[in-house]
């Protein structure tokens, strides 16, 4: 109840704090040009690593289970194979979106341990795939959200400067779709590097 009643407080605060950082009338068909990338970056980027981090899998694991709440989640930029096929066919990004996925990183050791034949890479291995679409509970889909609540239409690439298989926290707040997929509407960004 109490991290609900902080959500409501704090979800207008930043929503405001991100309105200041579009330009007035963009809307999620706008291009990223709409969106002014230095103050976004100022406002959504940690300057510290957050206290008390947890990964997908700890939420999971928690007792009771994780249903909804305020989190620090750490986590990889991809390290997996695509677990949706076409259905997110840019995995880990959502082009054009402040938006991409994590992965859990004893899920990312698990992948890296898996030797493939010359050539071959997760992608291509079938068990790797199999694997993938077996770990959806391992990932989360991390949405920097603008105030009309979608993304905001700027690519996570250039707005963070960050790439795929980077370590990242994020802070938020999260939510677990069907039991899964851990959905986190985030409000803050620290890399590992």
């Amino acid at each position: 109840m109490q991290s609900r009643c902080r959500r409501r407080l704090f979800a207008p605060l930043v929503a405001c704090t991100l309105g200041a950082v579009l330009v007035v009338g963009c809307g999620p068909d706008e291009p990223e040009s709409s969106v002014d990338v230095g103050a976004a970056r100022e406002t959504l980027m940690l300057s510290e690593e957050p206290a008390d981090v947890q990964t997908a899998l700890d939420l999971r694991e928690q007792e009771g289970g994780f249903s909804e709440g305020e989190v620090v989640l750490v986590g990889q930029v991809g390290g997996m194979p695509n677990p949706w096929g076409d259905a997110e066919s840019g995995f880990p990004w959502r082009e054009g979106e402040a938006s991409f996925f994590v992965v859990d990183p004893s899920t990312v050791a698990e992948f890296s341990g898996h030797e493939h034949e010359a050539g071959e890479d997760h992608s291509d291995c079938v068990f790797c795939q199999k694997r993938a679409a077996d770990s959806v509970h391992a990932v989360a889909a991390v949405s920097f959200n603008g105030p009309d609540g979608k993304p905001l239409p700027v690519d996570a690439r250039k707005l963070f400067d960050i790439k795929a298989n980077d370590i990242v926290v994020v802070k938020g707040f999260a939510k677990r779709i069907n039991g899964e997929l851990l959905v986190l509407d985030a409000d803050g960004l620290y890399v590992r590097r």
